[in-house]
């Protein structure tokens, strides 16, 4: 979880085999799910609040996660 201000910019890179990134803002809308992300993803945050950041590996995959709110 991650506390942010609407209009942030957010910046994530995951790498990693069979990994997903899953980003829920504070009310509870899916802002972003990348699936075996390997280039960078970004976006302005659209709301004031705790940002739910959730990965996932089906395989228990060792992964790298890179995250910058500006």
């Amino acid at each position: 979880v991650i506390s942010c201000k609407r209009s942030q910019q957010i910046t994530s890179k995951l790498s990693g085999d069979n990994v997903s990134l899953t980003i829920t803002t504070p009310t509870k809308k899916i802002l972003a799910t990348l699936v075996n992300p390997s280039s960078q993803w970004q976006a302005l945050l659209p709301e004031d609040g705790d940002y739910l950041i959730e990965i996932s590996s089906k395989t228990g995959s060792a992964y790298v996660l890179s995250l910058e709110v500006l």
